[in-house]
């Protein structure tokens, strides 16, 4: 709060008891406190709906279960606005899977877009190289408006491009 004086703060927990139990806190100091499962996309879609605007930042630091962070991520990242960040924090727990990898995949897909004159190239390469290959499922696909992604250890930080719908062209130097 002392940070972001004027940020509308959400908390959201699965727990309903614990909910209970801290929400008067949590308002007093102006924190708003949504219940429900993250790992179910029709409730996240139903935070979405009550949240006001676009989201400037998300920090999951949920279940640290990797298909409530898939489901969450499918679910919010729309919601976040250009420019907006999104945190998904424990990402090396045994519960998050590949979560991890996968992050690291898509920074390395997108730090090689980015110095890349010919997109397809690097696209038939990932499909050679085993463990830069994305999984089938377009769920798991990078999002086009990714800007950036920083993995850490047990963390990541991926920012939404500030343009809505940024093109890289085929030509070097070319972007619109």
């Amino acid at each position: 709060r002392k940070l972001l004086p004027d940020a509308q703060l959400r908390e959201a927990d699965v727990d309903a008891p614990c909910v209970l139990a801290h929400q008067s806190r949590l308002r007093a100091q102006g924190i708003n406190v949504l219940r429900g499962d993250a790992g179910n996309a029709s409730v996240v879609r139903s935070w979405v709906e009550q949240i006001s605007g676009p989201l400037d930042a998300v920090i999951d630091d949920g279940s640290h279960r990797a298909a409530d962070v898939l489901t969450a991520f499918a679910t919010l990242w729309p919601a976040v606005r250009p420019g907006g960040l999104y945190f998904v924090e424990d990402i090396g727990a045994p519960a998050m899977g590949n979560i991890s990898r996968l992050l690291a995949s898509w920074a390395q897909t997108k730090m090689r877009l980015s110095f890349a004159v010919d997109r397809e190239a690097v696209e038939r390469e990932s499909r050679l190289v085993p463990w830069l290959r994305m999984p089938d499922d377009a769920a798991f696909r990078m999002p086009d408006d990714v800007a950036f992604i920083n993995v850490f250890d047990n963390a990541a930080v991926i920012g939404k491009d500030l343009m809505e719908h940024r093109h890289v062209s085929t030509r070097r130097g070319s972007t619109c």
